[in-house]
């Protein structure tokens, strides 16, 4: 059975992307972005993104579990296999949590030309010179069997490694534009944006492609208010930016299907975020060397602000 090392090796010799390599496809951003200025930009880390998207599913079986037996007398072994298993959710939330509030988003700086990502106390600083890329799928099972995603994955030299780290290299993995199609050409457009962008600036980049607002896709933030969630989820246009995409008409009957269980799973969420103080990680200070702001974000992005 292959170690681990040698699976990495194997993945690491199918990457074929450098720093200046053109892949011959236009440049094109979509969830993945965060915010940017002439000298960093923000891509997001999607591990938060999921922990969230889980977390409010863990929450709100913890709250109608909790409600169910509240209203119901049990025997000892149901009230038993009920600590069981809400101590189990209980767990899974912990981890979301510490995910959300731990992991930073990806920052590229083209003045130092580096990368920089935090995890807990740690910093990350990847030489973005010494960079290997190249697509990436995962196959992974979901309630209704396996399910296959698409990414860019990238290996970067450490640039702090700590004294006796084992790896020269840490990964960098973002999805695709598409992240449920297999066409490269996704991916390769998230390549041609970074290498862009790390290369020649700006200037020539086209602005972050409007949200997906499909009902099953978790939007970009973390946690959405009561009123943003009413906002997302009712089953008509409210006029915000960008609900066309998800908001078709044929698709309404839909939307006004899935709309009570959509608020449920967000308010559930709400409030364990409010109880906790569950935010999103800060952003590592070295990142912003040479920065001179303001930052171009998908807000003011989606409000036609753009270089």
């Amino acid at each position: 059975m292959a170690t681990s090392e040698q699976k990495q090796a194997k993945a690491k010799a199918r990457l074929t992307w450098r720093a200046t390599t053109r892949v011959g496809t236009a440049p094109a951003i979509n969830d993945q972005f965060v915010a940017m200025d002439d000298a960093v930009l923000c891509l997001r880390n999607f591990a938060p993104k999921e922990s969230a998207a889980m977390g409010r599913l863990h929450s709100a079986g913890i709250l109608g579990l909790a409600v169910f037996f509240i209203f119901n007398t049990p025997d000892l072994l149901a009230l038993s296999s009920a600590f069981v298993v809400l101590t189990f959710y209980g767990l899974l939330l912990y981890r979301h949590l510490r995910i959300i509030r731990h992991q930073s988003d990806f920052w590229f700086n083209r003045v130092t030309q580096q990368v920089y990502w935090h995890n807990g106390k740690r910093l990350y600083i990847g030489d973005w010179k010494g960079v290997q890329a190249g697509p990436k799928s995962v196959t992974a099972p979901t309630g209704g069997g396996l399910s296959t995603s698409f990414y860019l994955e990238m290996y970067l030299p450490w640039c702090n490694a700590p004294e006796g780290t084992q790896w020269p290299e840490w990964v960098l993995r973002l999805e695709s534009n598409d992240v449920i199609d297999p066409r490269g050409e996704y991916i390769a457009q998230v390549w041609e944006y970074i290498r862009t962008f790390m290369a020649e600036g700006p200037t020539h980049l086209p602005p972050p492609q409007e949200e997906k607002w499909w009902w099953w896709q978790p939007p970009r933030r973390i946690c959405l208010t009561p009123k943003q969630a009413l906002l997302r989820y009712l089953p008509w246009r409210t006029g915000v930016p960008g609900e066309e995409t998800g908001k078709q008409w044929w698709m309404l009957p839909l939307w006004a299907l899935t709309f009570p269980y959509n608020m449920f799973l967000m308010l559930c969420w709400w409030a364990t975020c409010t109880v906790f103080k569950v935010r999103p990680a800060n952003p590592p200070p070295e990142a912003f060397e040479g920065s001179t702001g303001p930052m171009i974000t998908t807000d003011t992005a989606a409000q036609g602000a753009w270089r």
